[in-house]
C-alpha cells in the first residue's frame, strides 16, 4: 500500500495543505473529499510527520470507519477514545470497557505514543481525569525489579482494581503469598508476577481458566480503571470524605440520607461504584482530553456541520440530564459539571491548528485562514462483481491510468489476477510495477475504491474486507438469547455467561439510590442469587442442555465448575474442528 499512499503526494492540492500548515495557518479548509479521500490523507500527513492529529468524527460508527482504512494505509498507533455512560447509581458489574479504552487512549497521549487520536465531540466535552493523576497512578512492574507487595496493593486499590480471590476480569487483582495476579485494564490477559522476597522472579500471561502461564513478559504497564479515583482527592481518601461530610451537613432529607450512605460505603470499602457522581469532589479542577493534546496537536474536524451538530446535541443531553439529577438529588450542586458546553468545546478546540475536511463548501463557526479544493472521487466497491471491476478497468486503461485493485484477501487477488489475464489485461501482482497502463492486484482491503483525474489514478477495491471485520464482531450465537422476561417461565433453567447454569425465580422491582428498576432472580446451588437488570438481558440464555430440569445440577456461584465447564467446551469444538479440517 506505500505506492497508494505516495500517490496523494503527488496532488497539488495535497502540497498545499501541507504547505499551509507549515506557514503556520491557525485553520485550514479542504473540502470536496470523502471518507476513503480522508484517510488517504490523514494518513500521508502522519507518515509526513504531521501531527500528533486528533481526528473528530460525527460518530463513533465514523470513526471506528476511519480507523479501519488508516490501518489500512499503514498508519500505527492509532488509539479510539469513545465516549462513556458515567455512574451516578451504585450497581455494581456495571461495564467499564469504554472507560478502560478511554484510559488507554489518554495514556498513550500523555506518552507521546499516539500519532492519531480518533474521537467524537461528545467524547471530547466529557470530563476525566487530570493528565497528573493519571500519571501518578500508573504502575509499571519489571521482571528483576524490586517492589513491596504490600505497597503494590495499596497502589492497585488507589488505581480503581478491586482485590478478589482470583482475578476474572479486567480491573481485579489478587495476592496469594508471594504471588501477584492482575488483570490489566483494557488487557485481554491476566498477569502474575511471582516474587522472591521484594524482588519479582518471573513475570508472564496466564489463562485464568486454567491458571497456567502461556507467555513471559520483561514488563508490564498498568493503567488505573476508572476515570472518577476517590483516592487521588486532595488530601486522599480522608480528604474526601471530608468534603462529603459538608455536603451532607448542607443537605436536607433524601439528599443527606444518599451522601450519608456513600461516605459509609467509602469508609467501610474504600470505593464506590456510583463515584461519578463526586467528581467534582475529587478532582479540584475540570479536565477533558483535549488537556492532554500536546501543544504541537493538529486538531482535524471530519465534517464540520455534522461534528458542530453533535457537539450542540451533546450539550443538550448533557444539560438535561444534569438538571434532572440535581432535581432527585443524585448529584450534589454543582460548579462546572461532568462536560464542556459546544461553545466551550469550539474555544479549547481552537488553541490548537485545526484542519477541516468536508465533502461541501459550507459555512464554519471557525472562519478558515486558507481555503482550499480537492478534486476527487470516492468510487463504490465492485461487492465480488468481478465482471464490475474488470469492465471499470478496462475504461480506466484506455484512459492510462495507474491503476490498484485491491482483493481483500491472497485467494481473491489471485482469482482476479487469472481473471484479468483471460480477458487479455495487463496485471502485476507488486507495487514496485505499478505503472500507466497497467493493473496492480493487491491483497489489501479499503472501505472504498477512489479516483484522482488530476494524476490519472485509480484504486477499485472488493469492500468486502470491511464488511467481514464489522459481522465477525457482532456475529450471531445459536444460543437461545432471553429477550424480554415473557421469554422465562419461573423455574425454567437458564445460564448466564459469567456465572453458569441456575434457576429463574421470577422478576423483582428494586429500587436503587431512589431509581426503581426491574432484575430477574436467578437462584444458584445453595443459598446464593443473582440479580440481572434488564439493561443486562443478553448475558442470559435459556438452559437447552440435554435432560430433564430435575437432572441438571445447578452451579455455584465463585466456584470454578463453570468455568471448567467453558474450558472443555471449547476444546471439544477446537477438536472436532481439526477433525473435520483433516477429512
Amino acid at each position: 500500500m506505500l505506492s497508494i499512499l505516495n500517490a496523494v503526494t503527488r496532488l497539488k492540492e495535497y502540497r498545499a495543505l501541507c504547505e499551509a500548515i507549515r506557514s503556520g495557518r491557525r485553520a485550514v479548509s479542504l473540502y470536496g473529499v470523502s471518507p476513503i479521500h480522508k484517510a488517504h490523507i490523514l494518513a500521508a500527513l502522519v507518515r509526513e510527520g504531521f501531527g500528533p492529529l486528533c481526528i473528530v468524527s460525527r460518530d463513533e460508527q465514523a470513526a471506528r470507519r476511519l480507523l479501519s482504512d488508516l490501518a489500512a494505509f499503514g498508519a500505527e498507533g492509532a488509539r479510539l477514545l469513545p465516549p462513556r455512560d458515567f455512574i451516578f447509581h451504585n450497581i455494581d458489574n456495571v461495564s467499564r470497557e469504554f472507560e478502560q479504552m478511554r484510559i488507554g487512549a489518554l495514556g498513550s497521549l500523555l506518552a507521546a505514543d499516539c500519532p492519531l487520536l480518533l474521537t467524537t465531540a461528545d467524547a471530547l466535552m466529557q470530563r476525566t481525569l487530570p493528565p497528573d493523576v493519571l500519571r501518578r497512578t500508573q504502575l509499571t512492574l519489571e521482571a528483576d525489579g524490586d517492589y513491596d507487595l504490600a505497597q503494590l496493593a495499596v497502589r492497585l486499590t488507589e488505581a480503581g482494581y478491586s482485590r478478589s480471590l482470583t482475578v476474572e476480569g479486567a480491573g481485579q487483582f489478587a495476592v496469594r503469598g508471594g504471588i501477584l495476579d492482575v488483570f490489566p485494564a483494557g488487557e485481554t490477559q491476566p498477569i502474575r508476577a511471582e516474587f522472591f522476597g521484594d524482588t519479582i522472579d518471573s513475570l508472564g500471561v496466564f489463562d485464568p481458566m486454567t491458571q497456567r502461564r502461556t507467555e513471559n513478559v520483561d514488563r508490564i504497564s498498568l493503567s488505573p480503571c476508572r476515570e472518577t479515583l476517590p483516592h487521588m482527592a486532595k488530601n486522599g481518601m480522608n480528604g474526601l470524605v471530608a468534603a462529603l461530610q459538608k455536603l451532607a451537613d448542607k443537605a436536607e432529607g433524601e439528599r443527606r440520607s444518599l451522601i450519608e450512605g456513600d461516605i459509609d460505603r467509602l469508609t467501610r470499602n474504600g470505593s464506590l461504584a456510583a463515584c461519578d457522581r463526586y467528581m467534582e469532589q475529587v478532582y479540584d479542577r475540570f479536565t477533558t482530553a483535549l488537556d492532554y493534546l500536546p501543544d504541537d496537536a493538529i486538531i482535524v474536524i471530519d465534517d464540520t456541520p455534522a461534528v458542530t451538530e453533535c457537539a450542540k446535541s451533546a450539550a443538550f443531553r448533557n444539560a438535561e440530564d444534569l438538571t434532572h439529577l440535581l432535581e432527585q438529588g443524585t448529584v450534589p450542586p454543582q460548579k462546572h459539571g461532568y462536560a464542556l458546553s459546544d461553545t466551550q468545546l469550539l474555544a479549547a478546540m481552537r488553541s490548537h491548528r485545526i484542519i477541516m475536511l468536508d465533502a461541501f463548501l459550507t459555512s464554519s463557526a471557525i472562519p478558515p485562514d486558507e481555503l482550499l479544493s480537492l478534486t476527487a472521487k470516492q468510487l463504490p466497491s465492485y461487492s465480488d462483481s468481478l465482471d464490475t471491476a474488470v469492465s471499470d478497468l478496462s475504461d480506466y486503461l484506455s484512459l492510462g491510468y495507474t491503476l490498484y485493485a485491491l482483493a481483500g484477501g491472497s485467494q481473491r487477488a489471485a482469482n482476479l489476477r487469472e481473471l484479468l489475464t483471460e480477458r487479455g489485461l495487463p496485471c502485476v501482482g507488486e507495487e514496485a510495477l505499478a505503472a500507466p497502463g497497467k493493473i496492480c492486484v493487491l491483497p489489501a482491503g479499503l472501505s472504498a475504491g477512489f479516483e484522482y483525474p488530476s494524476i490519472l489514478t485509480a484504486v477499485v477495491t472488493d469492500g468486502t474486507q470491511q464488511a467481514r471485520r464489522s459481522s465477525k464482531k457482532s456475529k450471531k450465537s445459536s444460543r437461545d438469547r432471553v429477550k424480554s422476561f415473557s421469554d422465562l417461565t419461573p423455574g425454567d433453567l437458564v445460564v448466564h455467561d459469567h456465572h453458569g447454569i441456575g434457576r429463574f425465580v421470577g422478576v423483582e422491582r428494586i429500587c436503587v439510590d431512589k431509581v426503581y428498576r426491574d432484575y430477574i432472580k436467578i437462584a444458584y446451588d445453595g443459598s446464593d442469587f443473582v440479580f440481572v437488570p434488564a439493561t443486562s438481558l443478553d448475558l442470559v440464555s435459556k438452559y437447552i442442555g440435554a435432560g430433564e430440569n430435575a437432572s441438571v445440577r445447578l452451579n455455584k456461584l465463585g466456584g470454578v465448575a463453570w468455568a471448567k465447564a467453558k474450558t472443555r467446551a471449547k476444546k471439544a469444538a477446537a477438536d472436532l474442528a481439526e477433525g473435520l479440517i483433516a477429512l
